[in-house]
């Protein structure tokens, strides 16, 4: 089903098309970047679809790898004028380790928020993510259409050693 250049492989599924389920393994490979989900449990409702909208009550990936495989000459890209979706979106989301292999290589511990689409905003809340020995949360906004106003809350909690605290008396 994926185009052409793309690849899709799932392992160890189960579940129901009504409420969710389980995925052991899920592998998606494009020409510049692969993504592979390892142990996901997704729960979501069926019936809200018939009004347009995605409501899943969990999603839950143990861990998430995305590599990234820039092409050698990239052409100049056009920015986004619209991101309309069509349908609304509910979605909470845990993922226990995420790894960005770059460039740069980045890799993050325990994602958690809420992704949400009302047809004219997008919201992202991030409750918490580990990263480089601090504690990050975050609030984004983005709106649809154009000129796609962007509105950002960032905060986190960093720890550093500090120098060396003994002092001769």
């Amino acid at each position: 089903w994926p185009p052409e250049g793309q690849a899709l492989e799932a392992r160890d599924v189960s579940g129901t098309l009504r409420q969710g389920g389980h995925i052991g393994g899920l592998r998606w490979r494009g020409p510049t970047l692969s993504v592979e989900v390892e142990k996901t449990d997704i729960g979501w409702e069926l019936q809200p679809l018939l009004q347009r909208e995605v409501q899943v009550g969990k999603l839950h990936a143990q861990r998430l790898e995305i590599t990234s495989t820039p092409p050698a000459e990239a052409s100049p890209t056009e920015p986004l004028q619209q991101l309309r979706l069509p349908v609304r979106i509910r979605l909470p989301f845990e993922i226990d380790q995420l790894i960005w292999n770059g460039p740069p290589r980045a890799e993050i511990a325990q994602l958690k928020g809420n992704y949400h689409y009302d047809g004219q905003h997008h919201r992202l809340d991030v409750a918490r993510v580990d990263w480089a020995d601090g504690r990050y949360r975050a609030q984004v906004q983005l709106q649809g259409d154009a000129p796609m106003q962007l509105q950002a809350t960032l905060s986190g909690r960093l720890q550093a050693p500090l120098p060396d605290q003994e002092r001769s008396q």
